[in-house]
């Protein structure tokens, strides 16, 4: 068959087609297809083991904080096995596992209540600015149109200004 029939066919791109028939020529068994997904290196003794020390904790793996993530993984993965994972394969691993990912509360566990309720009283109100109006705020321009109709006014009826400007 021609390229352009089996493209038809298959409902795909002629130029897929010429790639498959690219590796095909140069490999007799390339169209066979290959595995999606990670490599599964990490056999079943080794991941019961990464279970283990991921369960005691980051710092205890020699991280600075509990935190783990898909980097700190295959860091910890990359030392104890020698097997080294990119952070997507890292997540199927621990998808495989049976782990999921988790979303930080947002608080500190070192939160000390008092002492944030003590400067939210004290501290707070006085760096707290008071708002201070913007330069052409319509109030501002309101009291000075009222100020420039007085002044006008105290100059007498013959000189008073009556441009759209000053009329209130």
């Amino acid at each position: 068959m021609k390229q352009a029939e089996i493209a038809r066919t298959l409902d795909v791109s002629r130029q897929s087609v010429s790639v498959w028939a690219k590796a095909q020529a140069a490999d007799r068994q390339a169209w066979r297809r290959k595995p999606l997904g990670y490599c599964p290196a990490l056999d079943d003794a080794q991941r019961k083991r990464l279970c283990r020390m991921m369960l005691r904790g980051a710092q205890a793996n020699g991280f600075d904080t509990e935190v783990w993530t898909l980097r700190r993984i295959a860091q910890l993965i990359q030392s104890k096995f020698g097997i080294s994972y990119c952070k997507t394969s890292v997540w199927l691993v621990l998808r495989a596992m049976g782990f999921s990912s988790q979303c930080p509360t947002g608080r500190a566990s070192q939160r000390n209540e008092q002492a944030i309720q003590q400067w939210r009283l004290q501290r707070w109100p006085r760096l707290k600015k008071s708002p201070q109006r913007a330069k052409n705020h319509p109030l501002q321009r309101r009291e000075w149109l009222e100020r420039a109709a007085d002044a006008y006014q105290n100059l007498g009826t013959e000189r008073m200004h009556t441009g759209p400007a000053l009329q209130l």
